[in-house]
């Protein structure tokens, strides 16, 4: 790299890795010449790779032989790593206002040529992607028609992409009565770069026929799942679903995702007839997005995944109604001549090599996850056993607390043993609203590793499917520890006393925001007064919770996590404390099993009978998955044993 102009050179150094046409087109490079985008490479220092700290842990040790089993090649990782500042960069130069300049522009960002036929813009790769503009002949700038084909080699003409095209032109449409002076092209840059990557892997298959095969598959799937269970509701199903609600092609993105967990879930039985069907994605899920990149394992040539009847029929029928009763996939294997459904539901050994090289396509599946899991190292291990499909780099490896730290918005940091406040909005059994201050205690060895897992690879739809059930246990363990960490105006102190000023309630995070010019003092006041008129009897007593989580001494691979609650005089009246014949703690337990299904194990430190004792168990477990916040969990505990 050459610092007097900035240009970027690929013989100046003897590592340095010449840039594919294909990825960093000569419009790109030029692009590229600032000095910001030279300091960004030269950031990577000489071989464009980031050293490893030194952290003995099983994700370690993951990473270190995974990098021992890998053909190391410096040339070929400097290469992904200046890619991965291009397409930073990439992201910045969208710009704002649509025009024929900067929708040119962005054509040749991606690597596609791109030819004027007067007020006709033409778009094409080298291989499949045939896209045309057309703009209006007296407002220059004004989108008429988009028409995306796809060229195949056994077809004369293109095949049109309908949807596609339709959602290409509404990229480049501008709102009516927009308010704002210009208008984004993230949404066509991201889309762009979409057909780009699958138009320049190096393969002679057609990855956009490939991820078509996918989604089919998929699609297959959640149909006949549907028919299955028809008293479930979307959201049940899209939650126990073998593979999620697979789509295409939505909120603006060309692209194929499925989902696959929504938080603050309601499952509804069959004896509720009516319940709300929930089209559009919302803030709440968790969705998987896919891609194809060169690697293996690799997909077979034969993409026949699936049997003849997509689902192996396996849930009896007193299990019928159970949160985790769910047919499996009827899976096959391609790569074998002796091709056989999976009644289990198993992850097929994939990975193996084929007898004949013809039947892989050097392709592989890429699994992005929105938003990012993170994972024990125990499930790390789990499914990486028939082929690697989590990739562990060492330097992202962290402990629960470290990841907490990042997530959180609050300046003080938070440690083991360490113990702060936050408040949550509950009811009584009268309905009145109280906001109720907690200090939490969280017990976790800051020696136990995960890993924050934002995508995967895979070369057969059954490792994705057999992936789900863990990402859905962790989506839910990753949302209860987020619901007791401190907000901004939470305290946090090493020892038992704790302020008892209350965080911002929940519901801050969802209420409308207005601007007014009253004087802050007085909105405060009158907040804090109507928060007293809910409930004469409010007090702002501060909670001791002891939170305990052990995701791995479970031989089923539950995720124990266990509250204990102080039931001593100084938090509650003594006289109901000794009805009870309570004990000095008051212990909630229950685990989090695979498909974030969620197992009460006990409640225990007040007396009750057993039958209500049951009943109350069964209706924590909906607690638990409804409210996805420990502080609700347990002042919902509190309130139904009497305290």
């Amino acid at each position: 790299m050459q610092s007097h102009n900035y240009k970027i050179s690929v013989s100046s150094h003897p590592t340095s890795t010449p840039f594919a046409a294909s990825v960093l087109p000569d419009e790109l490079v030029a692009s590229f010449n600032s000095p910001a985008a030279a300091a960004l490479f030269a950031s990577m220092g000489g071989s464009g790779t980031t050293p490893m700290p030194n952290m003995p842990s099983e994700l370690t040790t993951i990473s270190n032989a995974q990098e021992a089993n890998a053909v190391k090649d410096i040339q070929n990782e400097r290469y992904n790593r200046l890619k991965e500042v291009a397409d930073i960069l990439k992201t910045r130069m969208a710009g704002r206002g649509i025009t024929r300049e900067s929708v040119e522009m962005l054509a040749h960002m991606q690597g596609f040529a791109a030819l004027w036929d007067e007020n006709l813009l033409q778009i094409a790769g080298e291989k499949f992607v045939d896209l045309e503009i057309e703009f209006d002949e007296n407002e220059r700038n004004v989108v008429q028609k988009t028409s995306l084909k796809l060229n195949l080699p056994d077809e004369e003409e293109g095949i049109l992409q309908e949807a596609a095209s339709r959602l290409l032109k509404t990229n480049l449409t501008v709102i009516p009565n927009e308010k704002v002076p210009w208008y984004e092209l993230s949404d066509f840059s991201a889309n762009l770069d979409y057909l780009s990557r699958l138009e320049h892997i190096d393969t002679s298959a057609n990855c956009f026929k490939v991820l078509d095969n996918l989604y089919d598959t998929f699609q297959k799937i959640w149909i006949e799942e549907k028919k299955r269970m028809k008293w479930r509701h979307d959201t049940h199903h899209f939650c126990r679903s073998n593979v999620g609600e697979p789509q295409k092609d939505t909120n603006g993105r060309l692209e194929m995702n499925t989902r696959y967990w929504t938080k603050g879930q309601h499952f509804y039985g069959p004896e509720q007839q009516t319940h709300p069907q929930r089209t559009t994605e919302s803030e709440a899920d968790w969705t998987a997005k896919f891609l194809i990149e060169t690697g293996r394992p690799s997909i077979a040539a034969l993409q026949q995944w699936l049997a003849d009847d997509p689902l192996t029929s396996t849930v009896t029928v007193e299990a019928l109604f159970q949160d985790s009763s769910v047919d499996m996939p009827s899976w096959l294997d391609p790569l074998h001549s002796q091709t056989k459904a999976s009644a289990n539901g198993g992850i097929l050994d994939v990975d193996q090599a084929a007898s004949n090289p013809s039947d892989v396509l050097g392709i592989r599946f890429v699994c992005t996850l929105e938003p990012e899991v993170l994972l024990p190292a125990n499930v790390i291990t789990a499914l990486n056993e028939s082929s690697t499909m989590v990739e562990v780099q060492g330097e992202k490896i962290v402990s629960f607390l470290s990841y907490m730290n990042k997530t959180k918005d609050s300046k003080a940091d938070l440690t083991p043993n360490q113990t702060w406040t936050k408040s949550c909005l509950t009811f009584t059994k009268s309905g009145a609203m109280r906001e109720k201050s907690h200090a939490c205690t969280l017990y976790i060895s800051n020696e136990l590793k995960a890993y924050p897992t934002s995508t995967f690879v895979f070369a057969h739809p059954s490792q994705y499917a057999n992936a789900l059930p863990y990402l859905r246990q962790y989506a839910l363990v990753n949302t209860l520890l987020q619901s007791i960490i401190p907000k901004n105006n939470s305290t946090a102190t090493n020892t038992q006393e704790t302020s008892t000023t209350p965080s911002t309630p929940l519901t801050d995070r969802t209420q409308i925001k207005k601007r007014t010019n009253k004087p802050p003092v007085e909105d405060k006041i009158s907040s804090l007064l109507k928060s007293r008129s809910l409930d004469p009897d409010n007090n702002n007593r501060t909670l001791p919770i002891s939170i305990r989580l052990d995701p791995l001494s479970s031989p089923t691979k539950a995720c124990k996590i266990e509250l204990n609650i102080p039931l001593h005089h100084s938090y509650f009246p003594g006289s109901i404390l000794a009805n009870l014949n309570a004990k000095p703690f008051l212990v909630i337990s229950f685990d989090i099993l695979l498909n974030g299904i969620v197992d009460v194990q006990g409640i225990e430190g007040v007396e009750t009978g057993k039958d209500e004792m049951e009943v109350m168990r069964k209706k924590l477990a909906k607690v638990v998955r409804m409210s996805e916040d420990l502080g609700v969990v347990v002042e919902w505990v509190l309130r139904e044993v009497g305290l």
